[in-house]
């Protein structure tokens, strides 16, 4: 695959704060996890080296990469999809870079804060990630230490992450 100056992007978020709610029951239903408003992560896609590009395409792994960003539901059916970013940059990196303003832009439509079930203080709804990304108000992911055994943080890690 070469690379080029064209990007591929695909939005079918919910329109309204009502189509979040139904991708949040469907986590909750299929997976136990109540408020996910999707799963995110990135993926390195080899490509040749473009001409003159120098490091900019060049990864971690030691190759010539561009990006898949991509959100799924519950069902994995891709809501957003970003295939257009060198691969020299981290997964936090691309999210600024690709979905940043579609999480956190004022356009985004996402339900108000609301208790979880059997609780009494509201939460944000979230999209659940690897340790690739930055912890945020919209972003959840793994507890990055090694949790007791029995805790809270061992079992949601093990429940989301495993």
């Amino acid at each position: 695959m070469a690379a080029n100056d064209q990007d591929y992007i695909l939005s079918q978020m919910p329109p309204n704060d009502q189509g979040w709610l139904e991708v949040a029951r469907g986590f909750e239903t299929k997976w136990q996890f109540p408020h996910c408003l999707g799963a995110i992560d990135g993926k390195h896609i080899k490509i040749e080296s473009p001409i003159n590009s120098g490091s900019e395409f060049y990864n971690y792994k030691h190759n010539f990469s561009i990006i898949l960003l991509a959100v799924a539901d519950s069902e994995y059916n891709f809501s957003f999809a970003d295939v257009r970013t060198h691969g020299r940059m981290n997964d936090a990196g691309v999210v600024n870079d690709s979905i940043h303003n579609k999480i956190y832009g004022s356009n985004s439509n996402f339900p108000e804060d609301t208790p979880l079930p059997d609780r009494h203080l509201p939460v944000p709804y979230v999209f659940v990630a690897d340790g690739g990304f930055g912890l945020s108000r919209r972003i959840m992911k793994p507890f990055s230490g090694t949790p007791a055994a029995g805790s809270a943080n061992r079992k949601f890690t093990r429940s989301c992450c495993d």
